[in-house]
C-alpha cells in the first residue's frame, strides 16, 4: 500500500491558524482593536479566516481500480496423450471431496479482493463430462446465455464472484514476469494476486516454473451417473492452478501424513510426474518452499499437497485445496 503525506494542504493549515486568531479576537476584542489603532493600519498579507477545513478529495492513484475482464477466446480443445502432460481435468477426476471447513488444521483465510466490477452481458463456456469407464473427456458442448441468468453450480460455491463464464476470467501471460510458459486464465477476483504471486516466485530465483494450468471448465469429480462425473472442479471457476504437473503428481491411497519423499512411496501415483523434492528441488513444490508460502499467504489459496484425506495433489493450489 502506498503511503500518503499530510492530506491537508498549506491553505488548510492557514485556515486553522486564522481560526485560532479569530477565537483570540472573540476572547480579547479590546486588546486586538487597540493594537490595530496603534499600528495605524490593518494587518496585511493574511487570508480571510476560514471557518472549517476544506474536504480532502482522493487523487486517482488512491482509488482501487478493478481488473479488466478478458474476452473469451474459445473453448479449449485437444487432449494430451502422455501422463506427464495429462490435463487438469483428469487430475481433478481423482480428487476427493473437500473436508468440512471446521476440520482440524484448516483455518479459513479471507484474502483482499478487488472491490467489484461491471457485470458482463453474456455468459459463455465450454463444458464436458469425464467418463470413468473410457478415462477421457466426453459429451463436449458449449453453453451460452444471458449473464443475469447465471445460477446454481454455474457460480463457485466458495466465492460467487467467480463462475463458469469465460467473461469472468482474466488471462495472465507469464512472459510479463520473465517466465516462458503458455498464458492461462483465472477468475477476475484473483487475477492480480495470482499474477503478483507468480512474479514473486520467479523473482526469488529459488524455483523454476515450467507449466501452469488454470481455468478449465469440466464435470470431472463427485457423483457418477451413467458412467459420467457430474460435479465441477475448482479449475472450472478459475479458482485453481496446477504448477509443474510433470514433477508434482497427484497421489492416491496415501496416509494423511504422506508429505515427504519417503512416505509418498506408499501412495499410488495417479496423474502427473513423480514427486521427488530431493533430486529435483528447483521444479518440485514442497512444504515451506517459496511456492507454497507465497500462494497460501499472499493469495490465500490452499495447497493440494497438504489436504486431509488419502489424496495428495502436489501440483495443485485452489480456494479449498481440492
Amino acid at each position: 500500500m502506498e503511503r500518503f503525506g499530510n492530506p491537508l494542504g498549506r491553505r488548510d493549515v492557514v485556515g486553522y491558524h486564522h481560526g485560532a486568531m479569530q477565537r483570540f479576537r472573540l476572547r480579547q476584542p479590546s486588546v486586538w482593536v487597540l493594537g490595530i489603532v496603534m499600528m495605524g493600519c490593518a494587518p496585511t498579507g493574511q487570508a480571510t479566516p476560514a471557518t472549517a477545513p476544506e474536504p480532502v478529495t482522493p487523487s486517482a492513484d488512491q482509488v482501487n481500480l478493478t481488473p479488466e475482464t478478458a474476452l473469451p477466446d474459445g473453448p479449449e480443445t485437444g487432449q494430451p496423450t502422455t501422463p506427464s502432460t495429462a490435463p487438469a481435468s483428469e487430475a481433478e477426476a481423482d480428487r476427493r471431496e473437500p473436508a468440512p471447513a471446521s476440520a482440524a488444521g484448516q483455518v479459513p483465510q479471507e484474502p483482499e479482493l478487488p472491490a467489484s466490477r461491471a457485470s458482463p452481458s453474456t455468459c459463455s463456456y465450454a463444458m464436458y463430462n469425464w467418463s470413468v469407464t473410457k478415462k477421457r473427456a466426453v459429451n463436449r458442448r458449449t453453453e451460452e446465455h444471458d449473464y443475469a441468468t447465471v445460477a446454481g453450480d454455474e457460480r463457485d460455491p466458495n466465492d460467487d464472484a467467480c463462475s463458469l463464464c469465460e467473461q469472468d476470467q482474466v488471462e495472465i501471460d507469464p512472459a510479463e514476469f520473465g517466465v516462458a510458459v503458455k498464458p492461462f486464465k483465472v477468475c477476475w477476483a484473483y487475477a492480480d494476486k495470482v499474477r503478483e504471486a507468480l512474479a514473486k516466485i520467479a523473482d526469488s530465483g529459488e524455483f523454476d516454473i515450467v507449466s501452469i494450468t488454470g481455468y478449465r471448465p469440466g464435470r470431472t469429480r463427485g457423483r457418477v451417473e451413467q458412467g459420467l462425473r457430474m460435479e465441477l472442479s475448482n479449475h472450472s471457476y478459475g479458482t485453481a492452478i496446477d504448477i509443474n504437473a510433470r514433477y508434482n503428481g497427484l497421489y492416491r491411497r496415501c496416509s494423511v501424513a504422506a508429505t515427504d519423499e519417503s512416505s509418498i512411496q506408499n501412495c499410488t501415483l495417479g496423474v502427473g510426474g513423480a514427486w521427488r523434492p530431493r533430486s529435483r528441488p528447483r521444479v518440485t513444490v514442497t512444504p515451506g518452499g517459496v511456492v507454497v508460502t507465497t500462494f497460501t499467504e499472499d493469495v490465500g489459496w490452499k495447497w493440494g499437497g497438504a489436504i486431509e484425506g488419502r489424496t495428495k495433489d502436489f501440483m495443485h493450489f485452489s480456494l479449498t485445496g481440492y
